[in-house]
C-alpha cells in the first residue's frame, strides 16, 4: 500500500516535467542532490569525504565579478549577483529580485569538478556543470535547465549555458 501511495504522489512530477535527457541519467543527477551513500552511511555522516571538504570550503557569501550567458557578457547582472553557500544549500541573491534557494552538490572526482543544483520548483529541474575553486575565487559553468551538463568553462551564442566568476566577500 505504501508503494502505491508513493507512486500516486510522484506520478504528477514525472508527468509534468518531461526530462530532455534519459531518465536514468536524470535520476542519477537527482541522487547527487540527495546524498551519496558509502558503506551504508549518508554523505553528511562522512566528515572527511571530499564532498564535505569542498562544501565546507564554499561556505560563505560570494560576489559575482563576471556573469556570462549564451556567450554574452552581462555586467549588469554580475554587479547585483551574490551567492551565499552553506553545506548543501545555496541562496542566489540578485538586487531587486527575490532570493532563490537551491540545493547543490559537488562531484570532486570529476575533472573538472562537477557541480549541480536543483531548482525549487518541486520537480526534477536541475542545472548541471563544472566548478573550479581556488582560495577566494570560484568559477561555475552550468548548462541550461534539464540538459546534459557543461564540461568546460565556456559559453557560446544560443547554448543556454551560464558562467559565473565569483569572489568570496565573507565566511
Amino acid at each position: 500500500m505504501t508503494y502505491i501511495s508513493q507512486l500516486v504522489v510522484l506520478l504528477p512530477l514525472v508527468i509534468s516535467v518531461p526530462p530532455t535527457i534519459p531518465e536514468a541519467e536524470t535520476r542519477e543527477r537527482q541522487d547527487l542532490l540527495s546524498g551519496i551513500e558509502r558503506d551504508g552511511l549518508p554523505l553528511g555522516a562522512i566528515i572527511d569525504s571530499p564532498e564535505i571538504q569542498i562544501k565546507t570550503g564554499l561556505v560563505g557569501t560570494w560576489q559575482a565579478s563576471l556573469f556570462e550567458h549564451s556567450g554574452q557578457l552581462r555586467p549588469d547582472i554580475a554587479a547585483r549577483l551574490q551567492m551565499k553557500f552553506t553545506r548543501g544549500r545555496l541562496e542566489l541573491m540578485q538586487l531587486g529580485r527575490p532570493t532563490i534557494m537551491v540545493a547543490y552538490n559537488v562531484t570532486p572526482e570529476r575533472t573538472p569538478g562537477g557541480f549541480v543544483w536543483r531548482l525549487p520548483d518541486g520537480g526534477l529541474t536541475f542545472q548541471d556543470g563544472v566548478y573550479y575553486l581556488e582560495g577566494d575565487k570560484l568559477v561555475i559553468c552550468l548548462a541550461k535547465v534539464n540538459s546534459p551538463g557543461a564540461s568546460q568553462f565556456v559559453t557560446q551564442p544560443g547554448d543556454g549555458k551560464s558562467l559565473f566568476v565569483m569572489r568570496r566577500i565573507s565566511e
